[in-house]
């Protein structure tokens, strides 16, 4: 098949008309791709169900604040006390040893020194992170 650019305004036509007829051929089959490289097996899943499950986990938090700084304060008025706590960090990551007192899970201390290595490439970035809980009573 010669270039399009090079192609009459005739043979693009019967070009677009002869294409139009086999996608028509191709939808009629009702053809279901699974372009999928294979199916985990459970083994596998229960493997990676630790990571599946970071947004309804603590893990990673507890693993992100290490060296956390606070502030507290207090004031009274009106009888009433209001109490402000603050908590700075920087979110990063410093590798671990396959023993230590962060965690007794090998998954959590893989993904870890995993992040600190992307980290060290600059793939991860840290950044300062600033909680501030207020309550009155």
């Amino acid at each position: 098949m010669k270039p399009y650019a090079e192609m009459t305004k005739e043979e693009l036509v019967a070009l677009r008309k002869d294409l139009k007829a086999k996608y028509h051929d191709f939808q009629t089959k009702d053809l279901r791709l699974d372009m999928s490289r294979g199916k985990p097996s459970a083994d596998q899943l229960d493997l990676s169900m630790g990571m599946m499950d970071v947004l309804n986990s603590t893990t990673d938090l507890h693993l992100a604040y290490n060296n956390v700084n606070y502030s507290a304060t207090g004031v009274k008025s009106n009888g009433k006390w209001t109490l402000t706590i603050t908590f700075t960090d920087t979110y990063d990551f410093d590798a671990q040893s396959w023993k230590n007192a962060m965690t007794d899970n090998a998954l959590v201390t893989i993904l870890n020194n995993y992040a600190a290595y992307a980290q060290s490439i600059g793939a991860i970035v840290p950044y300062n992170v600033t909680v501030t809980v207020q309550t009155t009573f």
